[in-house]
């Protein structure tokens, strides 16, 4: 196929591709809003699974799937594990917190009117301890104020906070949290809460391998274990590839659109427009509005990107739509292309 030269410049052919693209009685009308339409749609199937993974999360978090519990191996063995060794893992960029948790004793608190268990914690299990001298469990009281807690024994009221919802392996949500004594140097058991996106059982052998424990062997056990890791899920879910899909297939729309109008495409021929130029406007008529794809999609994702899971990956995905909607739209084009005017002008 030979492509001549002819008096067209690629300013005026973007020109002759813009205004056949917002003609509103053009066919090709639609391309524009259509490609804003489905980037957006990619980013809102984006943020769907970003908040079914962040639920899934949190009914893990709760079941303690992402807790583990580090005790003896033996339970006739007498074991005990450093405190310092086990809270030094909070620094671990995979660990969101771990400590010991001691009980201590069970009082009556009058200011709630019931007996609640006391416990003693580390600061790095429970970070609100560096802020109160006391965590109320969320399942004792609904009040997130600071308030002045007088418990028997302590010899003083105790400035207290509202205990965030915590894993139920952990057993704050029912109990006041104290700091615990800096006397307390070991425990039986060490606990560990790993980040959410990470496997807790995955992280059990090098969780073991940094504490100092004396006694005996230890073990690492999650609170739970899920039937399904929700990380996996959603790293494989099939829908993360919508948005080059979309992309394909907006090209193949631009590429029947293109077809359909080839008595058009006969009077730009018969007037002595090359197949050059005629090219450059059908790759014109498919990249601008894959740029448009491409510009919503990003857009989108940019906005929502705080409560979105990977939005890098959700950006390049909707680029590479943009880019596949450029190139499927011209590549199917060329069919068009490659016809000779008289035969375009037979079409209606």
């Amino acid at each position: 196929m030979r492509l001549r030269r002819d008096s067209w410049t690629f300013a005026a052919l973007a020109r002759e591709a813009w205004k056949t693209l917002v003609d509103g009685s053009s066919i090709f009308y639609v391309l524009p809003l259509v490609a804003v339409l489905a980037g957006i749609t990619g980013g809102v199937l984006a943020l769907h699974a970003s908040a079914g993974l962040d639920h899934q999360l949190v009914v893990a978090d709760r079941a303690g799937a992402n807790v583990l519990t580090v005790r003896s191996a033996n339970q006739r063995d007498k074991i005990k594990i450093g405190r310092r060794s086990c809270e030094a893992l909070a620094a671990s960029p995979d660990i969101d917190a771990a400590g010991l948790a001691l009980p201590l004793r069970d009082v009556y608190v009058p200011q709630l009117g019931k007996t609640v268990p006391v416990i003693g914690a580390s600061a790095s299990l429970l970070p609100q301890l560096q802020s109160a001298d006391a965590v109320v469990g969320s399942a004792i009281t609904k009040s997130s104020a600071l308030t002045r807690l007088r418990i028997p024994g302590a010899g003083q009221a105790l400035l207290s906070i509202r205990g965030r919802p915590q894993p139920d392996a952990i057993g704050t949500n029912s109990a006041i949290v104290v700091p615990l004594s800096v006397r307390v140097q070991s425990a039986s058991t060490c606990f560990v809460v790993v980040n959410p996106l990470r496997n807790a059982t995955r992280a059990a052998p090098v969780v073991v391998a940094e504490l100092d424990v004396v006694g005996g062997p230890v073990i690492a056990q999650p609170g739970s274990v899920p039937t399904f890791n929700p990380v996996d899920t959603f790293t494989a879910r099939q829908d993360q590839f919508l948005p080059l899909v979309f992309g394909g297939a907006g090209g193949l729309i631009s590429a029947a659109l293109i077809a359909t109008q080839g008595s058009a495409w006969a009077a730009y021929r018969l007037s002595g427009t090359s197949r050059r130029s005629l090219a450059t406007i059908f790759t014109l008529l498919s990249a601008i509005p894959g740029g448009f794809y491409a510009i919503a999609g990003v857009a989108f994702t940019a906005v929502g990107m705080s409560a979105m899971h990977s939005p890098g990956a959700v950006a390049l995905e909707v680029l590479a739509g943009g880019c596949a909607w450029t190139l499927i739209g011209a590549a199917a084009s060329l069919l068009v292309v490659a016809r000779q005017p008289t035969n375009l002008a037979r079409d209606r």
